[in-house]
């Protein structure tokens, strides 16, 4: 029987790791190895064209269980993909389908039509079923930055932007930086933003390098592009524009020395309100401003001309009409007439 089981999985090689988990929890549970039906095709399409890789495929039983998923290696092909049977020895649990159950196929995230050959039906254990998938659904990302910056030659300037997936389906995005003129600049961490789901978004840090040669007034425009994988056609663009002051530092290092200094909020994370203190070398303009991970301004908490020395302002989680705003990722920006930075916050409720 353990020889049996063995051979199957390893002609199912590779799996999700939502199969591998479900399958030894299983076998552990019971005396008797998992059932599964197999579904598998060579002629998937999204919006017409071949099944795009990466693509997600999932297999949901009538009750709307997730039974099965598998992620597209091939273009065009989808499988072995099982489906698996619910647990007669735990019959307070639904963990997949029953013999006869019809089943749903999505992609990404959304419904697909099955066009055979076979129906998608849970049929006996260890069969094979052909079933072939379309889908049509809008692709679509929109990048969306923080404001323009400030830099001095030699030192970082970082600046934070937000992919957002404005599609039907979960999809993927490739990134890619650019300058304008040949200044350095680096995308921190992944070059992909990893799976997101339709309206959901995720923030992409990029830093760029002020030449040690730059000029006081010398400018530069950074692009950030996120390309969608799920259709290469599909793209958005960004730009943000960095201007060399000599007397400013890098935002990478959040300090300027001899003019201001931008510390972590204190709680953080916080709920409901959070402390963002600031020190001034000398009197200036200052505003401090509270933004969403859209890059929207919801907050203005502090606006005028201050003096030299410390100061402090509370924030309270509310935007400007007095909403509360929800948990998450927020952002302060501090801004003078010649310098700003930025740092991060966390709203827990």
């Amino acid at each position: 029987m353990l020889k049996r089981f063995e051979y199957k999985l390893a002609r199912l090689l590779p799996l999700t790791l939502l199969f591998v988990l479900f399958a030894t929890t299983a076998f552990a549970d019971t005396d008797e190895p998992p059932e599964w039906v197999n579904l598998y095709s060579y002629s998937s399409t999204l919006n017409g064209e071949p099944l795009p890789v990466g693509a997600l495929v999932d297999v949901y039983d009538p009750d709307g269980v997730l039974c099965g998923s598998f992620t597209v290696h091939t273009e065009g092909k989808y499988g072995f993909l099982p489906a698996m049977r619910d647990d007669d020895a735990t019959p307070s649990v639904d963990e997949g389908a029953d013999p006869g159950d019809p089943l749903e196929l999505r992609i990404n995230g959304v419904h697909a039509t099955a066009l055979g050959p076979e129906e998608a039906i849970w049929t006996s254990n260890g069969d094979n079923r052909e079933v072939d998938l379309s889908v049509e659904y809008t692709i679509d990302v929109d990048v969306r930055p923080l404001p323009d910056g400030i830099g001095t030659p030699a030192y970082y300037t970082l600046y934070y932007f937000w992919v957002v997936n404005t599609g039907e389906g979960i999809d993927f995005f490739h990134l890619e930086a650019s300058s304008g003129r040949a200044w350095s600049v680096e995308i921190i961490g992944s070059s992909t933003t990893g799976y997101i789901a339709s309206g959901d978004s995720v923030e992409v840090g990029v830093r760029t390098l002020v030449p040690a040669d730059a000029e006081d007034g010398d400018s530069d425009d950074m692009t950030l592009t996120a390309t969608s994988a799920m259709d290469g056609t599909v793209f958005d663009a960004e730009v943000v524009t960095t201007t060399v002051t000599m007397s400013a530092a890098g935002e990478w290092e959040g300090i300027v020395p001899g003019v201001f200094q931008l510390f972590q909020n204190y709680p953080n994370p916080f709920n409901p309100t959070t402390r963002i203190e600031f020190t001034l070398e000398q009197a200036s303009e200052v505003r401090l401003e509270v933004y969403n991970v859209l890059g929207q301004s919801i907050k203005t908490l502090l606006e005028g001309y201050f003096p030299n020395g410390s100061h402090e302002a509370v924030w309270d989680g509310t935007t400007e009409s007095g909403a509360k705003v929800s948990s998450g990722i927020y952002f302060y920006r501090l801004s003078t007439n010649e310098f700003s930075r930025t740092r991060k916050m966390m709203l827990m409720k």
